[in-house]
């Protein structure tokens, strides 16, 4: 009897070892989760931006028009709209535009307000409809012929004039190269004021460039000048280079 009472107590105490074990592993992977990380030591460096710009004389210029009609209803309004805007293309195309530089930028049939501030004969007419295009102009000395070309036809609004560059890819990669070295430049004196010298480079990366240009124009009854400045391409760069400590 005595023999059999001890194989049942090692026969139950195996039977709680054996449950205790997925509990046991479950405890020695949490602290295994939980144990810091090794630390990472922390290598010198230099951070430096730089800036590059580059000026060019714009090739082509966009001129954004529109035509807005008025009416008591809807379709008067948006009916009224399609005779100016059709007579706005052909004016246009005989201006010398080609088909393809003539581009729909939005097209709009609301309700107009009716405040009191608004002349009586402008109260009540109801709806307004608009139609916006982009004309590209390729020759920069019919700008001025082809707003007035454009007025003539129909168009009641020019919102905006600007001048741009067909293909500005070159030149870009040109401000690129000069913020790079000036980046370069900046971090070498960095470098060289605290008593060290540049290692390799770590990271380089390129913020968005942005272009500028002339956007205004006079306008004069005899024609309409035009008169483009040139174009600033500034393109800018962020650098990272490891310092390297001068030796004693």
């Amino acid at each position: 009897m005595h023999v059999e009472h001890e194989a049942d107590r090692s026969a139950g105490q195996r039977r709680v070892l054996l449950a205790m074990l997925p509990l046991l592993s479950l405890l020695s992977t949490a602290a295994g989760a939980q144990a810091p990380a090794p630390a990472v030591p922390q290598v010198p460096q230099v951070i430096a931006t730089g800036a590059g710009e580059v000026q060019a004389s714009p090739d082509l210029a966009v001129i954004r028009l529109a035509v807005e009609t008025t009416g008591t209803e809807a379709a008067r309004a948006g009916q009224d709209n399609a005779v100016r805007m059709s007579s706005l293309r052909q004016a246009l195309e005989m201006a010398g535009i080609p088909v393809q530089d003539i581009a729909t930028t939005g097209y709009s049939i609301r309700t107009e307000p009716r405040g009191q501030e608004r002349p009586p004969k402008e109260r009540g007419s109801g709806f307004v409809a608009r139609n916006g295009i982009r004309v590209t102009v390729r020759a920069l000395d019919r700008v001025g012929a082809t707003i007035d070309a454009a007025l003539a036809g129909g168009a009641n609004q020019v919102d905006d004039v600007a001048f741009r560059l067909a293909d500005d890819r070159t030149l870009r990669q040109k401000a690129l190269a000069l913020a790079v070295e000036r980046a370069r430049s900046q971090a070498q004196a960095m470098a060289t004021a605290a008593g060290g010298k540049l290692g390799p480079l770590i990271e380089l990366s390129s913020l968005a460039g942005r272009g500028e240009g002339p956007q205004m124009f006079a306008a004069r009854a005899a024609g309409t000048p035009i008169g483009p400045g040139d174009i600033v391409l500034v393109e800018q760069v962020v650098a990272r280079w490891r310092f390297i400590p001068e030796g004693p």
